[in-house]
């Protein structure tokens, strides 16, 4: 189960690396330009403005923020399981001598002394006692006195297993104690580490939130003074534009004026001209009706003329 745990951990502290990385990248490279700019820092306040600067320093301050929780958690736990399967004291403090092997079941096939004459080793048990040993045979039980040369033999024995036994309980203890301080040296120092590590990742985020505080700060400013800039230039080329709209809608007015005035002085003119040439005509047709009047009023003449110059005939003639 803490396998899997660890390797979830993992897993999320490269995704939160990751993380870490594009919106870093995506952030306003520095005004002395730099990594950042080089990089395609700014790439997010070009596609989505400049109010994304406020989004992103979030983000960078709680995924920096993650980024130390986790560490700290992989930490802790590979600290516990490292603690968990290392090397315990389990060796016994006191080691005591092995005890000897009893042979009283087994047959008996060399004496530990020599025996009277005449006498056989068939015996089914022996035991040494000071300096005299019982054997018991099938021909009774008898009692001999062990020469001095077996007595030291048997004692240096005795007193060398002694030694040995006292030296091996020595060695035992001496390991043991040392085992048991290298333990609690280990122990303390790696207590003194964790101490140190949890200290130094607290001055680390609190450093780093100060720099992310501060590198916000500086970043707001910059976006304040961008935004003032534009504002400023935005007003000087509306400004500009109306004077230059002005300036084009006077030129228009004045040629339009120019125009108008040429027009009516030509309409003026062309009245004048049709008017004369209807004088003109008025003045023709008039002279051709005075004399039409004056054809008519001749026929007339005529004509009455030769009305009388008839009836006068006619009164000739009757």
């Amino acid at each position: 189960m803490s396998a899997i745990i660890y390797g979830l951990l993992s897993v999320l502290l490269i995704l939160v690396s990751g993380y870490l990385l594009l919106i870093i990248l995506m952030q306003r490279a520095s005004s002395n330009s730099g990594l950042g700019s080089a990089l395609g820092g700014g790439a997010a306040e070009s596609a989505l403005g400049a109010g994304a600067g406020n989004v992103l320093t979030q983000g960078t301050i709680w995924g920096s923020a993650a980024f130390f929780v986790i560490s700290f958690a992989l930490y802790l736990g590979y600290l516990a399981q490292a603690e968990d399967t290392g090397p315990s004291n389990t060796l016994p403090t006191e080691i005591s001598a092995p005890e000897s092997e009893t042979t009283a079941t087994e047959p008996v096939t060399t004496p530990l002394v020599q025996l009277p004459e005449g006498m056989e080793f068939t015996a089914t048990s022996q035991q040494l006692d000071g300096d005299t040993t019982t054997v018991t045979t099938d021909q009774g039980t008898s009692t001999v006195t062990i020469p001095q040369d077996v007595q030291d033999a048997v004692n240096e024995v005795k007193s060398g297993a002694d030694s040995a036994a006292s030296d091996v309980k020595d060695a035992a203890e001496s390991t043991a104690t040392s085992i048991q301080e290298g333990a609690q040296n280990a122990g303390s120092e790696i207590q003194e580490g964790a101490d140190k590590a949890g200290t130094a990742i607290k001055e680390g985020s609190e450093s780093t939130s100060k720099s992310i505080q501060e590198g916000a700060d500086k970043a707001g400013a910059a976006i304040q003074e961008g935004a003032d800039k534009a504002g400023a230039a935005i007003k000087e080329g509306s400004e500009s534009t109306a004077k230059s709209i002005q300036k084009g809608a006077d030129t228009t007015g004045a040629a339009i004026q120019e125009g108008a005035d040429k027009a009516g002085a030509a309409i003026q003119e062309g009245a004048e001209a049709v008017a004369n040439e209807a004088q003109k005509g008025a003045e023709e047709v008039s002279n051709q009706f005075d004399a039409l009047k004056k054809q008519a009023t001749d026929a007339a003449d005529d004509t009455a003329a030769a009305a009388e110059s008839a009836t006068s005939e006619e009164t000739k003639a009757e």
